[in-house]
């Protein structure tokens, strides 16, 4: 069974995750900045490994594929005529005479007795609100490359849950820029599949402010940990968790305490750790250009300490998954990058990164890197 993914707004980030989230045995093929393709032995299967993702939106059964200029007016009809218990919707991609083919559609429908009318959108098919709140059979035709595709959707994200954990939970702070709940899931989905497969698994977040990576782990099967050094931050930590394993009915399998990340022992832990996972601080969300150079040297001492003081703390081949500062002032850059490169001495290896999570009019940008731990 071919399936085609549509991957979110950050190619590149969505990518690495959709890799990771997939058994070596599947092979993924990314065909543009937006699709994937990959062949699964069921929709069942597909959709296992699609509702533990963040960055995947659709998922497209592959109908037919064909030569540019050929047809697939005639296939689309079919299905809809098959099956006109629902509402219907088909989509074009550029390089498609899509309004002429949508009202050949339309007349070829009006002779089966079945209405039609088109919507233009320049996106990807109608949104994942639509899919999910209506009966709704959607079609694509697609060009990639020298292929034209006929695709059917088979799944949509669930946009729902993913808004009822970042707005609903008791505390949440958006003034201190709060890691979205799709980006800490995607975190954790970098990590390797021999690691998430394990029958148990503890993953620690020694940055844990409001849980959000907490609650992401719980919800994917991990046995979570989480510290921070500001005990208000622990505390809704712990409401926060309390609320989502009340939401999703599941044993709760944390625990927390307040620590300094770079001073916390194993016996903390009560025990070492599979993954480390964390956005560390950011220094200031909107921070002065003169004082980036000073503000860069303190992060560096911080995230340099906090690395050293985790080969502590993981297990062998251990991995962690981390957020660093990126800030883009004119032809200048502040990274953290030397830094991760430096790290090989500390006994880690650069698995991926950096794959940059970029709003538009935020100063402080996200630059995500994979590391595994070999002592």
């Amino acid at each position: 069974m071919k399936n085609l993914l549509q991957l979110g707004r950050l190619s590149d980030l969505c990518w690495y995750e959709a890799k990771q989230s997939f058994e070596p045995e599947f092979e993924l093929q990314k065909l543009s900045p937006t699709y994937v393709s990959v062949e699964t032995d069921s929709l069942e299967t597909l959709t296992r490994i699609l509702d533990k993702t963040a960055g995947i939106i659709k998922a497209f059964s592959v109908i037919d594929q064909k030569n540019p200029g050929e047809s697939f007016i005639d296939e689309i009809v079919a299905d809809l005529v098959s099956d006109h218990r629902s509402d219907f919707s088909v989509f074009f991609q550029p390089g498609q005479d899509s309004l002429s083919q949508m009202k050949e559609i339309k007349t070829k429908l009006k002779e089966h007795g079945l209405s039609g009318r088109y919507v233009t959108s320049q996106s990807h098919g109608l949104s994942a609100s639509i899919l999910r709140h209506h009966r709704v059979n959607e079609y694509g035709v697609v060009q990639i490359g020298e292929l034209v595709y006929l695709l059917k959707t088979c799944w949509v994200q669930n946009i729902d849950h993913w808004s009822i954990k970042d707005i609903d939970k008791p505390n949440r702070d958006p003034e201190k820029g709060m890691l979205p709940p799709k980006l800490a899931r995607t975190m954790i989905n970098f990590l390797s599949p021999g690691l998430k497969s394990q029958e148990t698994k503890r993953l620690y977040d020694p940055f844990c402010g409001t849980g959000t990576i907490l609650i992401e782990g719980s919800e994917l099967g991990w046995s979570v940990i989480g510290s921070d050094i500001s005990q208000v931050s622990v505390n809704q930590s712990g409401e926060n968790l309390h609320w989502f394993t009340q939401y999703k009915q599941i044993e709760p399998q944390y625990s927390l305490f307040c620590s300094d990340a770079t001073q916390v022992s194993s016996a903390q832990l009560q025990g070492k750790v599979d993954a480390i996972v964390t956005e560390p601080f950011l220094g200031k969300q909107q921070p002065k250009p003169d004082q980036l150079p000073n503000v860069f040297k303190g992060l560096e001492k911080l995230y340099w300490g906090a690395l050293k003081r985790w080969t502590q703390l993981l297990n062998e081949k251990g991995e962690v998954v981390l957020v660093t500062p990126l800030v883009s002032q004119g032809d200048k850059t502040y990274s953290l990058a030397k830094m991760i490169d430096k790290s090989r001495e500390l006994g880690y290896s650069i698995l991926s990164g950096p794959l940059t999570y970029s709003r538009e009019q935020t100063v402080v940008q996200r630059a995500i890197y994979h590391l595994k731990y070999n002592p």
